[in-house]
């Protein structure tokens, strides 16, 4: 018997964070999976689906997830960073937000073939650059699993995770 597990809430904000990130790097994966099958296919019922899905997950969670990061958990790491340590941690911090940026561009370049797809519009959608948001996105998640959280695991205090578990969770509620 397979027992489901619900996720993380925002009592758990980097564990949220880290459910997150596998169902941003599944969806990425998923977008590449449509490419494949539009080629194959062309716009069907399953692309028009999926790319419905895809559209509207990318609407919504990565940006919340940035902002996640951007707004509360990068401020309060750089902010329990030891001196000797800081410069380090602003260098990785800002190359995590620059790849934010980039994810965002990318997505605003797939995003009108996703939406003319959903309406059964035959449109192309381009391989490389689908293929690179996956790659992006698994490298971006590899460094903040690898470097950021263990590090926020370390610097940050409970009362610190609590802040932001809350400030997350104020968030969705504004956005939702």
């Amino acid at each position: 018997m397979t027992v489901l597990h619900a996720p993380p809430g925002f009592d758990d904000p980097l564990r949220f964070i880290q459910s997150a990130h596998v169902r941003i790097e599944q969806r990425t994966a998923l977008l590449c999976e449509l490419c494949k099958h539009v080629a194959a296919h062309g716009v069907d019922e399953t692309s028009r689906k999926t790319a419905d899905a895809v559209m509207r997950y990318f609407d919504e969670a990565p940006l919340l997830h940035h902002q996640d990061e951007e707004q509360d958990l990068f401020p309060r790491l750089l902010a329990a960073a030891p001196a000797k340590t800081r410069a380090g941690v602003e260098r990785v911090l800002a190359l995590l937000t620059a790849q934010h940026g980039e994810m965002d561009r990318l997505h605003a370049e797939v995003r009108p073939c996703l939406a003319a797809m959903r309406e059964g519009q035959p449109v192309p959608l381009d391989a490389a650059i689908c293929g690179r948001i996956h790659e992006l996105y698994v490298e971006h998640i590899a460094i903040e699993e690898a470097e950021i959280m263990p590090l926020a695991e370390k610097l940050l205090s409970a009362a610190a995770l609590a802040e932001l578990g809350k400030s997350m969770a104020a968030r969705r509620s504004r956005a939702g």
